[in-house]
């Protein structure tokens, strides 16, 4: 028995034995052993067996293992657990040793070294990410001219990506990847799954209002209804999924679980993965399309006319706007999805994925003229803006205007 080892991690949860099925380590319920996610050898250090004379080992501080003999330090990854009492090593005998608690040694190869770059690459892409949502996200928050409607949705949508986002960051970065088994990787590992799927719920409910406002505008709804409503299904639906992962977190190892903080701090397989998260984004996804192609449909099926109505043009930048940020989201994330079907990782739409922040602020804010102009009139932090941006063309306000002064027309000419 190692005294220093009993508040190691342990190899399997819920004080489970380990098994040695094909000279491969599993725990009792047939799941792979945790160490570390980018792991994929390890070695076996039995106590009572050592491999060699006076090798003996003890934790320090930190949680690493040292050998006592002056040899090199171990890594710094590792579990500890007990077999099972019929199991049988192929070198070492292991026959009366369930009350014995042994160590797995994790060794990281060359080919794993570079995955542990890859994970550090997209969290840093993600953090930088970040910063421009934030960006984008102050930006809406600053000018009321963007609050209509759909800007709330839009808001609502970049807040859902940002924080997933960081908790992404948090789990990818090597300096504060929790280790599995740990309930800081459970909570954390929920804490992303949520924030995940309400960013996909709220790309999904921008494309529905879009919908709504081009081919159900016949159906008057009032904006407060509609968005009590929006932010029941932006917010409900996505805790309805989270709340069904969390029940069946804790149900028998026969039901589909997600297992978080099995083998890394998000789903154990792709059974999971599908099950909880990649099935319900691509059903989301092709409702996004479906919406798309029936506005698209509404709005050019007169593209003959020279001279479209305001309303018609102005839903139609409307469209061009958040069909290009349903690319920005949508079409990667399809990719995403192909790749995990292929099993083989696709780094462009990977990092496209990662870069999806910087490339929502340059299609919500510095593509749009609107935006311009609206800086232009706002004084921040007691300096104002460019006045030439004050005079710039912008036929996504001026036909919203037209639209405005065309309605007020038609309501004053009703008896």
């Amino acid at each position: 028995m190692w005294p220093g080892l009993v508040s190691a991690l342990p190899c399997c949860a819920s004080d489970l034995q380990m098994l040695n099925i094909n000279s491969s380590v599993y725990c009792e319920d047939k799941t792979p052993i945790a160490v570390n996610k980018w792991c994929n050898s390890y070695y076996f250090i039995d106590p009572l067996h050592p491999e060699v004379p006076d090798e003996v080992f003890v934790e320090n501080e930190q949680k690493t293992l040292f050998s006592l003999n002056g040899g090199k330090d171990w890594y710094e990854e590792y579990c500890t657990g007990s077999f099972q009492n019929s199991t049988v090593h192929e070198t070492k005998s292991l026959v009366n040793m369930s009350d014995t608690t042994v160590a797995m040694i994790c060794f990281l190869d060359s080919e794993v070294d570079m995955d542990q770059d890859h994970y550090s690459l997209y969290a840093t892409c993600l953090l930088i990410s970040c910063v421009f949502l934030l960006a984008t996200l102050i930006i809406y928050l600053l000018l009321p001219e963007l609050r209509d409607l759909q800007g709330k949705c839009v808001i609502c949508l970049i807040l859902s990506l940002m924080v997933g986002y960081l908790c992404l960051v948090y789990l990818q970065l090597p300096a504060t990847t929790p280790k599995v088994f740990n309930n800081e990787c459970v909570v954390i590992a929920f804490l992303t799954y949520f924030w995940m799927m309400s960013s996909f719920f709220w790309l999904n409910i921008n494309s529905f209002n879009m919908w709504r406002s081009a081919v159900l505008a016949h159906i008057n709804m009032s904006e407060r209804k509609l968005t009590i409503a929006y932010y029941l299904a932006g917010w409900g639906i996505p805790l309805v999924f989270l709340t069904v992962a969390l029940i069946s977190h804790h149900l028998p190892v026969n039901f589909i679980k997600p297992n978080f903080g099995v083998r890394s701090c998000w789903f154990q397989g792709k059974l999971e993965l599908w099950s909880y998260f990649y099935g319900p984004v691509l059903v989301l996804l092709i409702c996004n399309i479906v919406y798309f192609i029936s506005t698209a449909l509404y709005l050019w099926s007169d593209y003959r006319s020279p001279n479209p109505m305001p309303r018609i043009k102005s839903l139609r930048i409307k469209f061009c706007l958040y069909f290009k940020l349903f690319l920005v989201m949508g079409i990667t994330w399809i990719f995403e999805i192909l790749s995990s079907i292929a099993d083989e990782p696709w780094y462009v739409t990977d990092i496209l994925n990662c870069f999806q922040g910087v490339i929502i602020f340059v299609v919500m804010i510095l593509l749009r003229k609107r935006v311009w102009r609206a800086l232009a009139a706002k004084s921040l932090c007691g300096m104002r803006c460019a006045n030439c941006w004050q005079k710039m063309e912008d036929e996504e306000t001026d036909n919203e205007v037209v639209d405005e002064q065309q309605l007020s027309a038609d309501n004053v000419a009703k008896p």
